[in-house]
């Protein structure tokens, strides 16, 4: 009895270091599609919203802007309220990024 528990516990431990060390092998990956997800989200903007945007208030502090981290990708996937001014596309690279205002942690995300 106390075998099955041993070899329970041992092969618990054994599946939840593969699953950190699966999450440490990818995380880049799955970082880079966040970013992909949020710069396509954000491509949807009318000229409307954009007229609106010009005259909200950002900040443009650069010292309260830290080096980004996953967790502040993912905050910034989740809140999405950056302000976005327009857009810019480079079809000869198929690349297409939207300009948003100010300098932010969510902004720099």
């Amino acid at each position: 009895m106390q075998k099955k528990t041993r070899n329970r516990l041992i092969n618990g431990l054994l599946a939840i270091l593969l699953v950190v060390g699966l999450v440490l092998v990818f995380i880049n990956p799955i970082r880079n599609q966040l970013v992909k997800m949020m710069a396509h989200r954000q491509m949807d903007v009318t000229a409307a919203q954009i007229k609106k945007n010009q005259h909200k208030k950002a900040s443009f502090d650069f010292d309260k802007v830290d080096s980004l981290d996953t967790k502040q990708i993912v905050n910034a996937a989740i809140k999405g309220d950056v302000i976005v001014l327009g857009k810019v596309a480079i079809p000869s690279v198929k690349m297409a990024l939207p300009v948003m205002k100010g300098v932010s942690e969510d902004t720099m995300a």
